[in-house]
């Protein structure tokens, strides 16, 4: 009884430290600074309570209580090196102070970067035996999720699709692992996630007045305005099932299916026009609301274990990323007073992804752990934006742990970085953001770009 206040105490601790979470980009980088140094190879390793999304059947695996609490800080880098737009030949918000160099019949812009904030992503995550064959656990954390912001002004040419945009989900999972046999386990989990998503933009040039309306009542022809939206799901859920199967004591074998999730986001939309003669009376707040789903996954994960001391795994990783083949933003007032919906085309494709982990042991206490994937990218160039800046990445994993009689301490440090530089050529989305319905059509733009992120986490697990 003793033992369980413990674990409850601990457990509302880690609720209130994980209230809130953001992620770093269209990705899970880790869950756990454990399994994030193992490069996220993990779905045949799963024996730490985070079992729970790599693996529930690895929770049967845990034979004593334990609690752990961590973080994850994420900080990306994102470099636009060239954008321009034809045949677009004045930039919307001319400068002569600004780095911008205007070419005959079309616009050309220098490099700049984003200015993204660190991000910190806590985790929470409790295993408890109760028979020698079950094992319960509970955990909170973010399975993926984005967050990216530039420079939020008329003159940043990406504004016009995207100055900041998040996208996050958050879940309470419980779970439980059961040995069928001593050899072979299997687990589930329920996740209860809350989903929070929001766009902030400029739209280019909103016609405002015909040329004789203008000279009657002084409106400017077209103005500039700030699209902020901001939708949130309190309620969504998804579910893990797992499976273990140790043949002998050097090898084993895990599979992992996550399901997809259905959110149905609403919220809010406010339209700020920049032209204060037009400010006082267009501004718009107005509800909105749209369905995104994410992706259901596939892990399967080879764990060999040659010795003690030595210990390596190779998963593979399936995504299906093509439930996500666009999305319809409902309003309910026509936006600018022009259109009751938006559409944003994605058209995403699946993805395979080998990861590759291995820890080595010099001694009982101490393991270093290091791990390495080759990421592809979902995104097509067709439907590429700021919004969702992603691209083909390497990530490079390590860390360290330190076992004691009652606590272990991980940490992990990562560090992605696209496969080169990216270029993309008549997006979808980046050619309609600089169209003006019925004033200007849809221009054809060119970006080339480059990114990289680090990363760092601990956990603090106390066993009981």
């Amino acid at each position: 009884m003793k033992r369980l206040s413990k674990v409850a105490i601990l457990a509302a601790v880690g609720l209130l430290l994980s209230s809130r979470a953001f992620a770093g980009n269209v990705d899970t980088y880790g869950i756990g600074a454990k399994a994030t140094s193992l490069g996220g190879a993990y779905a045949a390793w799963a024996d730490d309570p985070f079992a729970l999304y790599y693996n529930p059947a690895g929770l049967a695996q845990i034979n004593k209580p334990e609690v752990t609490l961590g973080f994850e800080n994420v900080k990306p880098f994102l470099t636009v090196n060239s954008m321009s737009v034809e045949p677009l030949g004045v930039y919307p918000t001319p400068n002569p102070n600004s780095p911008i160099g205007v070419s005959p019949g079309g616009t050309s812009f220098g490099s700049f970067t984003d200015n993204s904030a660190t991000m910190t992503i806590p985790n929470f995550g409790i295993a408890l035996p109760v028979s020698k064959k079950l094992t319960l656990g509970f955990g909170v954390y973010v399975p993926y999720g984005l967050s990216i912001s530039f420079t939020n002004s008329p003159l940043n040419p990406l504004s016009y699709d995207s100055y900041k945009s998040w996208y996050y989900r958050e879940v309470f999972a419980f779970g439980a692992g059961y040995k069928i046999t001593d050899n072979l386990f299997v687990g589930a989990t329920i996740n209860i996630g809350t989903t929070q998503s929001g766009v902030q933009r400029y739209a280019f040039g909103v016609p405002l007045a015909t040329a004789q309306e203008s000279a009657q009542t002084g409106l400017p022809l077209t103005s500039n305005a700030a699209v902020k939206t901001n939708l949130a799901d309190d309620h969504n859920f998804s579910w893990n099932l797992g499976v273990m199967y140790k043949p002998t004591d050097w090898l084993t074998l895990g599979a992992t299916y996550r399901s997809m999730t259905h959110t149905h986001l609403t919220g809010t939309a406010q339209v700020q026009y920049t032209n204060p003669l037009t400010a006082s009376i267009l501004n718009q707040q107005l509800s909105a609301s749209t369905y995104v789903d994410a992706p259901d996954q596939f892990q399967l994960g080879v764990n060999i274990k040659p010795s003690d001391k030595l210990r390596f795994e190779v998963d593979w990783l399936w995504t299906r990323w093509s439930v996500v083949g666009g999305y319809t933003v409902n309003f309910s007032q026509p936006l600018f007073g022009l259109k009751s919906s938006e559409y944003f085309p994605r058209n995403w494709s699946d993805t395979n992804t080998i990861k590759f982990g291995i820890e080595y042991k010099p001694i009982e206490m101490l393991a270093l752990r290091g791990g390495f994937y080759y990421d592809p990218t979902p995104i097509p160039s067709s439907t590429f934006d700021a919004q969702w800046p992603d691209a083909n990445k390497y990530v490079f994993t390590g860390g360290v742990g330190l076992n004691f009689k009652h606590w272990k301490i991980d940490t992990d440090v990562f560090y992605s970085t696209t496969a080169g530089n990216r270029n993309v050529t008549n997006s979808q989305n980046l050619n309609a953001a600089y169209a003006i319905p019925g004033i200007l059509p849809q221009q054809s733009t060119d970006i080339n770009a480059k990114a990289h992120i680090w990363g760092y986490g601990l956990n603090v697990t106390y066993v009981f």
